[in-house]
């Protein structure tokens, strides 16, 4: 039995037909940053609060946000003068992070809904979308190395958002459109709390399969490593750093930050998170394995009735 559908070639057209739906329209991207700029305008220039500069960052700019469930993610540089308190101490996240969301509601007098996060505040736009603002604490270095909040950590991490974008964009479109794969797992199957290392599981994926791949081969692989790991290896990558300079604590599931080898993704990630996945994951390979072997029989309308049960509407396609 080969569960690589895309190697067998009999799913290939079905799957690129799958896959390019989710990929955000021209006009889906350009609605969202004309969000994003509506919302954060009255940011742009507010030197009390110490912004110095609104970077764009996440999936739009690294290529793989999720058509009907993507948002826009900004960075506010803020100078490190505005984040001490009188006594000249760095101010704790939650701290910053509860200025920056009674600022933007007090800008807009209520009509955009404003939630603070563990490391952002977000904006809940009425139709939909969301907008969500990270404040990094930026000394003005050319890098653009910032240091962004953790609230529950109480804490302020190292980050470098163009290094972030590089990470993913660097692996091309197989890697981005298999990242969207991952999200539609993500959002069909409820799997909650495992957003950014559930992006980078699949970064790993991708780095350790073979050439040629396909995204639905990438994403195979991913939940493989999930079931055959139990998610109790780390998971750590060379591009920025040495490995050797890994050093975080031990905790359920340890993914490491690509830019950062004191970070750990999935630091807040309880025993119950790890086995939730491992749980969904083991069914979710069940069925790529029920597909594969109607593909051994050449029936692909049988193979995609089980590839709807992993995402649904899959069946729709022209099998």
């Amino acid at each position: 039995m080969n569960r690589r559908s895309g190697d067998q070639g009999l799913l290939a057209p079905v799957f690129e037909e799958f896959i390019a739906d989710l990929r955000p329209s021209l006009h889906e991207r350009r609605t969202l940053f004309a969000q994003a700029q509506f919302a954060l305008r009255v940011l742009q220039n507010d030197t009390d609060f110490g912004i110095v500069e609104i970077l764009p960052s996440g999936s739009l700019e690294k290529g793989t946000a999720l058509a009907g469930h993507a948002d826009v993610d900004c960075v506010l540089h803020m100078h490190p003068d505005a984040c001490v308190s009188t006594q000249g101490d760095r101010l704790l996240p939650s701290t910053i992070l509860g200025r920056l969301t009674a600022r933007i509601s007090k800008m807009y007098g209520g009509r955009i809904e404003v939630v603070m996060n563990n490391r952002s505040a977000s904006l809940l736009f009425a139709d939909g979308p969301k907008c969500d603002i990270v404040p990094g604490v930026w000394d003005g270095n050319a890098d653009y190395e910032i240091e962004v909040p953790d609230r529950a950590a109480r804490r302020w991490v190292y980050s470098c958002i163009p290094d972030h974008v590089e990470f993913t964009r660097s692996r091309g479109e197989v890697l981005q459109d298999a990242v969207r794969l991952s999200k539609l797992w993500r959002h069909d199957w409820t799997i909650r709390r495992f957003g950014f290392a559930l992006e980078l599981l699949m970064c790993k994926a991708f780095d350790l399969s073979a050439e040629p791949i396909s995204p639905i081969d990438v994403f195979t692989s991913m939940i493989e490593s999930i079931v055959e790991s139990e998610l109790q290896q780390p998971v750590c990558f060379d591009d920025f750093y040495d490995l050797r300079e890994v050093d975080v604590e031990e905790r359920p599931v340890t993914i490491v930050d690509p830019v950062n080898p004191t970070n750990n993704v999935s630091e807040d990630l309880e025993e119950s998170d790890r086995l939730a996945i491992l749980n969904k994951a083991g069914e979710t390979l069940h069925w790529i394995d029920r597909g594969a072997q109607c593909l051994d029989r050449d029936d692909v309308q049988m193979a995609c009735r089980w590839w709807s049960n992993v995402f649904p509407g899959f069946e729709d396609y022209s099998c």
